[in-house]
């Protein structure tokens, strides 16, 4: 399991100038001792995402990198529907999309859920940034 499995997810921000996506989650623990802990999903080199289901309090089961060709047979509906909107870039094919994806460095991160919010990131990198605070 990742580190951010069953955090809550508190929220998310998109900064498009910066090429940034942020989940912001908590943990909490209560025995033996109370943690909280505050982790940060940081996707840098960010390109695009499709969350699916979000709600308060959704629960995230596993974050992992699933490789690009299985990313676009998996989701060729969808990416067929925003090709003539140039999303995510402007493309011919899927085959196009596929070739800019590789020959700049992205990849492809889902973000799983036990509980509502779930989805994939098309980035660069993906890094988990975490504070705890025992009382």
């Amino acid at each position: 399991m990742s580190m951010v499995h069953d955090n809550i997810i508190k929220g998310y921000d998109v900064d498009f100038e910066n090429e940034t996506l942020v989940i912001k989650t908590e943990y909490n623990i209560t025995r033996p001792k109370v943690v909280h802990e505050e982790t940060d999903i940081v996707f840098r080199g960010y390109l695009t995402h499709t969350f699916y289901l979000p709600m308060k309090n959704s629960v995230i089961f596993d974050t992992y990198e699933l490789s690009i060709g299985q990313f676009l047979k998996n989701e060729r509906e969808v990416l067929m529907l925003g090709k003539n909107s140039c999303w995510p870039i402007h493309y011919e094919n899927i085959e196009e999309l596929s070739c800019f994806l590789h020959n700049n460095s992205y990849m492809v991160f889902i973000v799983g859920s036990s509980y509502g919010l779930n989805g994939w990131v098309i980035a660069k990198s993906m890094e988990i940034v975490t504070e705890s605070l025992i009382t």
